[in-house]
């Protein structure tokens, strides 16, 4: 078995280095209890790195489908509505999904999401690609 050379370890690190100029980071996911429908989660996003990036989507083995939305509010009216194209993260940007604002729509869940269990959702991102996160279901 043959060691790893310093030069090698050098060319590793600076590959490591030239793919990382985008990193984002995921906090704080959780999602709401159902009895049966739908259910939203909700989580704070930030690209700490130093190139735009795209929320372009979400999938998750719990559901059938899940959609990027926005709660809007039109004439006192409060309404939810998909989010086409996805939503772009500048560098240094915080976008938090919240009640009353963005969130992702949980669509025919597998089972009843429950106060306590926790279930993955891999968000897409164009052009940093899959980033699965572990989503805590709370009231």
């Amino acid at each position: 078995m043959s060691r790893p050379t310093t030069a090698g370890c050098l060319v590793l690190l600076l590959a490591a280095c030239a793919n990382s100029d985008t990193a984002i980071q995921v906090d704080d996911a959780w999602a709401r209890p159902t009895s049966s429908g739908p259910s939203a989660a909700y989580l704070t996003i930030r690209n700490t790195g130093n190139r735009p990036d795209r929320l372009v989507g979400a999938r998750s083995p719990c559901c059938a489908s899940i959609e990027i939305h926005v709660t809007e509010i039109k004439d006192d009216r409060m309404s939810m509505a998909p989010v086409e194209g996805g939503i772009g993260l500048d560098p240094g940007a915080t976008l938090r999904f919240e009640p009353a604002g963005h969130h992702l729509m949980l669509f025919d869940p597998v089972e009843p999401l429950r106060v306590g269990m926790r279930f993955e959702i891999t968000l897409e991102f164009d052009p940093t690609g899959d980033i699965p996160v572990e989503v805590e279901v709370r009231r």
